[in-house]
């Protein structure tokens, strides 16, 4: 099974880059992941419309030459728009595709809106994790024992695949075994590890951080990325799963998982726990 190496750098780029250079946070991220050399990153945001809007141009630009210097590929990571930052959005994407051009070669994107948009681009597209529906929760070891049956597999994906013509799917590790027996022939899959993402909300703890309580915890609200400067971590009360909040998502490690059925496929990696 051949792995393909991927950073994942959505959400948490601000965050790592609080006490190191984009060069050296590769190459940590890089040794964290046990990869001899990254061949693929990723950018943008999975979950927050909010985070991607803001993304800094400085911190993009450095990023996309010591990639281009590095001969490493990068997909731009679109999420779901709130209804208010749809155009926004939309903008914000001819930008930093332009900023990067040449460089970005493929979209993931998180909503079936937003792919009508991305087919403009002649660029590949993939779907990302927030298509995959799969219930999540390590704690009930029953279900997480119980090998993965994909519920997303199903005739309305298939059309998806063909009407936008998707390249590659991506998934979280929702149960300590994956069976791909079901994958499309030609889908690329890329596996998010060593976290998978539990829930997603609308309402963000971090944008709350510097409001009046009246004005704390709203919907999409406008907020001034504070998730650059802190995390939370969760404790349970068996000790044994590390859970993690970041930005609107909570995140668990995963403890093991087996892959099967795959000819090749993407590792995924957060470095989450590299601060």
């Amino acid at each position: 099974m051949k792995q393909i190496n991927c950073l994942n750098l959505c959400e948490i780029l601000p965050y790592l880059l609080k006490k190191r250079r984009v060069d050296k946070l590769l190459e940590d991220a890089s040794r964290i992941a046990q990869f001899g050399s990254v061949e693929r990153i990723y950018v943008g945001s999975s979950f927050c419309g909010n985070y991607f809007l803001q993304q800094s141009d400085k911190t993009l630009k450095e990023l996309i030459a010591l990639c281009k210097d590095k001969n490493i590929k990068a997909t731009l990571v679109i999420p779901a728009f709130s209804e208010g930052d749809l155009e926004l959005g939309k903008k914000r994407i001819a930008q930093i595709v332009e900023m990067g051009k040449g460089f970005f070669d493929e979209f993931t994107g998180n909503d079936v809106g937003i792919l009508s948009h991305l087919n403009v681009y002649p660029l590949d597209i993939n779907l990302g994790r927030l298509f995959m529906k799969d219930y999540r929760d390590p704690r009930y070891q029953e279900y997480f024992q119980i090998p993965w049956k994909p519920k997303m597999f199903t005739d309305y994906f298939k059309r998806l695949l063909q009407e936008y013509k998707i390249a590659g799917v991506e998934f979280d590790t929702t149960h300590k075994i994956m069976d791909f027996a079901e994958l499309p022939e030609g889908i690329t899959a890329g596996i998010h590890a060593p976290y998978c993402y539990q829930t997603v909300g609308r309402i963000c703890e971090y944008a709350s951080i510097q409001k009046e309580i009246v004005k704390k915890y709203r919907p999409n609200d406008t907020c001034h990325t504070n998730c650059a400067d802190h995390l939370i971590r969760y404790t349970v009360s068996d000790g044994n799963i590390e859970y993690v909040r970041f930005g609107r998502a909570v995140y668990f490690k995963h403890p093991g998982y087996e892959l099967r059925n795959l000819e090749k496929y993407r590792l995924i990696y957060f470095p989450f726990h590299l601060n």
